[in-house]
């Protein structure tokens, strides 16, 4: 019982790193969409934008997960 303890443990810990991973992650996406000089070509504009999304999606899948672990 206290090594499955101990996995659920090593499970919460792993999400909440790869949250704070992904939220930095997140950050910084949104900073280099907003900082893009003017003449950044429309098609890599999108890619980032897609990459961005990309991220709020796991990021919100984890934060999905993590709420349902806790109930």
């Amino acid at each position: 019982f206290e090594q499955i303890i101990l996995i659920h443990q090593t499970y919460r810990l792993n999400d909440m790193s790869r949250r704070k991973e992904l939220e930095h992650e997140v950050s910084l996406a949104q900073e280099r969409i907003k900082k893009a000089p003017k003449d950044t070509p429309r098609e890599i504009l999108k890619i980032w934008e897609q990459e961005l999304v990309d991220l709020e999606v796991e990021l919100n899948n984890l934060v999905d997960d993590e709420e349902d672990n806790n109930d």
